[in-house]
């Protein structure tokens, strides 16, 4: 094994590789928070009969991806062959891993959902309730789960198979370079906003959080004749199902049929989707919580952000948060069921059909002080 004599960095030899730099930088501040003892001085939390450390947690996270194995061909790609991934559901580079993941598995099934169902369009529906106050997240994304049940059960519901994610957003109180008050939002609405303006704005996080349902659904060539729903009918069935007397905020889209039928998506030609398929996909399996509200990257208090992962981690703990049902399911679609394993997070469900000559195999270790995967040896 021959020592590289001169710094070489990973997004150096692959620059669409810097994601690895950019989530491990990630989750070592995650293991960070974990690590602080914060306001609170939360050191875990009961679930059944087992002890959650959150010294532990930190230890782990900290550890993920700590080095890399990557192996480069002649052609000059290069591709993850091996790594040791911590698995924890708020770590940065796990929850980046296992989207990609998801999202593989989802689109090597496409061809076989057009197969058993041609005339079926897919739509892409968020639910949504008003905010409420961490500690009652858990109790919250019950009621919602429940509440989905009631609307299954209503005439005008369509689906005929679906698979559903839960996102939760950190809402934050904006302040303009006034210190006036502006809007108690998440991070989707700020980044709406035009950049000349927000750049100047200020944030204080709050104690309360945005939970809502991503859903991709599979509706029969009906729904858009005699079953159609219109917008203000899903507010009304989603309100009624949530058993509330506001109108909740409901986002529905048909997918457009995607040009070229005889084409399939696949994670090689996502770059060509026009059909919003693929936005739909990567909105529905994606991370729960966004790394930028992992962090608190808006809130300046290292102690807030701390107790405010805490007790996220606390109230989602062995949260179910993507589910499939409908003729997805009956088509055995496990996309969350399987057991992770190191081996599919480095795949992330692609595999590499032709055959390359490997040039070389690369071990890549994660500076800290750099901030940045350096190629440490070679053979």
């Amino acid at each position: 094994m021959a020592i590289a004599t001169d710094t070489e960095y990973l997004s150096v030899l692959s620059p669409d590789d810097v994601k690895f730099d950019i989530h491990k930088k990630n989750a070592n501040e995650v293991a960070k928070l974990y690590k602080r003892e914060g306001k609170q001085g939360l050191q875990g939390f009961m679930s059944g009969s087992r002890v959650v450390s959150f010294d532990q947690l930190s230890a782990k996270i900290s550890c993920c991806g700590s080095w890399l194995k990557f192996a480069e061909f002649v052609s000059g790609t290069v591709k993850l062959i091996d790594a040791r991934f911590c698995h924890a559901p708020n770590c940065p580079m796990c929850q980046w891993r296992r989207s990609l993941l998801w999202r593989a598995k989802f689109l090597a099934l496409l061809p076989t959902v057009r197969e058993q169902y041609p005339k079926h369009r897919w739509v892409f529906l968020t639910l949504t309730i008003r905010n409420c106050q961490i500690s009652d997240l858990k109790t919250t994304l019950k009621h919602m789960r429940e509440s989905y049940k009631r609307m299954r059960q209503l005439a005008d519901y369509p689906f005929d198979g679906y698979i559903r994610s839960v996102e939760v957003t950190r809402a934050y109180d904006w302040y303009d370079k006034k210190g006036n008050f502006i809007a108690r939002h998440g991070l989707t609405w700020f980044y709406k906003q035009p950049e000349s303006i927000r750049k100047t704005w200020k944030a204080k996080a709050t104690d309360e959080v945005h939970p809502h349902f991503h859903v991709l659904a599979l509706v029969p060539a009906s729904y858009f004749g005699d079953r159609y729903v219109k917008h203000e009918r899903w507010v009304e069935m989603w309100a009624q199902s949530l058993r509330v007397q506001y109108n909740p905020s409901v986002y529905i889209e048909t997918i457009k049929p995607r040009k070229g039928k005889n084409q399939d998506i696949t994670p090689e030609n996502l770059e060509q989707d026009e059909s919003g398929l693929i936005k739909a996909i990567c909105d529905t399996l994606k991370y729960t919580v966004k790394e930028q509200d992992l962090l608190g990257t808006f809130e300046k208090d290292q102690d807030e952000n701390s107790d405010w992962l805490k007790e996220y981690t606390h109230q989602m703990y062995l949260a179910r948060r993507l589910e499939y049902s409908g003729i997805l399911k009956g088509m055995s679609m496990s996309i969350q069921d399987e057991n992770e394993t190191n081996e599919n997070l480095i795949k992330s469900g692609v595999e590499k059909t032709e055959a390359e000559e490997v040039k070389r195999i690369l071990v890549c270790n994660f500076r800290d002080s750099l901030e940045r995967y350096v190629i440490t040896s070679e053979r």
